[in-house]
């Protein structure tokens, strides 16, 4: 109960930045004492709350309880150990340089595994649809990276360097070879070991504590894994804004496939989902079939989801027909079935009528706040297991913060709605042209209300009208053409 309470606060007053919300769900986050799911939940919600406030004191706040729960060594156990990185990425979301300071904070105080999550995650949220090259690039190498055969505990960096001898094992050597060299004088023998037996007690504690220092914490292939995982879903974070870039990073998904690890393997499905969000193209929903066969459960799994990423709110027919014969193959496996069956949902979301493509206005704004659900689910079933489909579905929810009409409707200033025509065809790039080129191609004239489906574009067919707004989109408001002459009745 409290953990829905916690999420259903995150998503109702998500993007509001509210201080009541705040001081009811701080303090459950920076308690290291209280169970990890709901102080990852908690940290969410804020994140969701705040986001891309870019918030100093709430940040502060977030790195000092993921610093705590680094200390206690058990962070990687927790099926939500991506979740406080990502509410922290959150925050910072689409502000680019200004989370640098921010990552030299993080990497002070966050010594444990956590430190590399939270950076990927940070990187890949800061720069998200922007299409940095050199971002993407950076998370490229993070992908490419192997764990070393002989010793899966180290990273390439650090197998290259050799570890420096203990001040402990130094004493000890030196010890040992003080005793193999045999003495001239046995009374200078005894002297020198009664002087070594009276050591002072400063010298004694600083032996100890030097003996009791822990090592420092070295990255496990989970956290490498993790790591490279979100790493992957943040080329797709980065490259969703613009067509090109997209495209591209499709091709490099494909490479990724035959040469990367199955940490890598498994987020791909999810990457390129987010890349169509509710646009089912055909050679997207290929990749993806094709997944739906992996040996890999977790893959098979997110390809599954990501085909209802793609179709949501479409009511598409080939991605209807293909969950249709996905049911019926994993008849009998009861995860994977529920996973088909949250793809169906998302296909025939709204009956056809939203869509959760978080860019507006003609692909030219992104909505922060469902970027920040969409994010939130696709993090989420990086460990469907212990999320998704274990004790918490109900983080499927979190798309309603990305749920909005995909239709045209037109109300005139008074906001009653308005039956004229509007002209609907694919969209046509026009940047650079002279003169006044046509703006869609393969029209269709229909009476507003009128639905738009991904890569169409709208406009008015009448010129008795003027609409308020350059694009029309969603909800138009029009007014009346004050030099509009009707023309004459023969």
């Amino acid at each position: 109960e409290r953990s829905g309470a916690i999420a259903g606060l995150g998503i109702a007053y998500a993007g509001t930045a509210r201080e009541e919300v705040l001081e009811l769900l701080t303090p459950i986050a920076a308690d290291s004492d209280a169970a990890p799911e709901l102080s990852a939940l908690a940290a969410l919600s804020l994140g969701l709350v705040y986001v891309g406030s870019a918030d100093e004191n709430l940040a502060s706040t977030l790195i000092q309880a993921i610093a705590e729960r680094s200390e206690s060594g058990h962070e990687m156990d927790n099926h939500f150990v991506h979740l406080a990185p990502l509410a922290l990425g959150l925050l910072f979301l689409g502000k680019q340089e200004s989370v640098e300071a921010v990552c030299e904070t993080l990497s002070a105080l966050v010594t444990g595994q956590l430190e590399k999550i939270c950076l990927t995650t940070l990187e890949a949220c800061a720069y998200a649809g922007t299409g940095n090259v050199l971002k993407v690039q950076h998370l490229l190498g993070i992908c490419g990276q192997h764990i070393d055969a002989q010793d899966p505990t180290e990273t390439p960096a650090q197998s290259s360097q050799a570890s420096p001898p203990t001040p402990a094992a130094t004493a000890g050597n030196g010890a040992a070879e003080d005793g193999a060299a045999p003495s001239a004088n046995p009374s200078e023998t005894g002297a020198a070991t009664a002087g070594d037996g009276a050591a002072t007690p400063a010298e004694s504690d600083s032996a100890m504590s030097d003996a009791q220092q822990p090592e420092p914490k070295r990255d496990t292939p989970e956290s490498l894994g993790i790591q490279k995982g979100i790493a992957t879903i943040g080329l797709a974070m980065v490259a969703m804004g613009e067509e090109l870039g997209s495209a591209m990073c499709l091709r490099t998904f494909d490479h990724l496939l035959q040469y990367g690890d199955i940490h890598v393997r498994r987020s791909i499905p999810l990457a390129v989902s987010l890349l169509s969000i509710s646009h089912p193209q055909v050679n997207t929903m290929d990749t993806l079939s094709k997944l739906t066969h992996d040996t890999d459960e977790d893959v098979a799994r997110g390809a599954i989801l990501g085909i209802g990423i793609i179709g949501a709110g479409t009511n598409n027919s080939r991605a209807a027909n293909m969950l249709r014969q996905l049911s019926a193959y994993y008849a009998k496996d009861a995860k994977i079935l529920f996973s088909v069956r949250i793809a169906q949902g998302l296909l025939h979301a709204g009956k056809g009528l939203v869509t959760l493509n978080p860019f507006h206005s003609d692909r030219g704004l992104l909505n922060p706040v469902a970027l920040a659900g969409i994010l939130t689910v696709v993090f989420s079933s990086t460990n469907m297991n212990g999320t998704l489909l274990g004790k918490s579905p109900w983080l499927i929810y979190n798309l309603a913060l990305s749920c909005r009409p995909r239709m045209v409707y037109v109300v005139d200033e008074e906001l009653q709605p308005l039956a004229i025509p509007v002209r609907v065809g694919q969209a046509v790039d026009t940047v650079g042209q002279a003169g006044r080129p046509k703006t869609i191609t393969g029209f269709q004239t229909h009476t507003a209300p009128v639905l738009l489906s991904a890569g169409e574009r709208a406009e008015l067919a009448t010129e008795e009208y003027i609409a308020v707004t350059p694009t029309i989109e969603g909800c138009v408001i029009v007014k009346k053409n004050p030099d509009y002459e009707e023309p004459e009745q023969k």
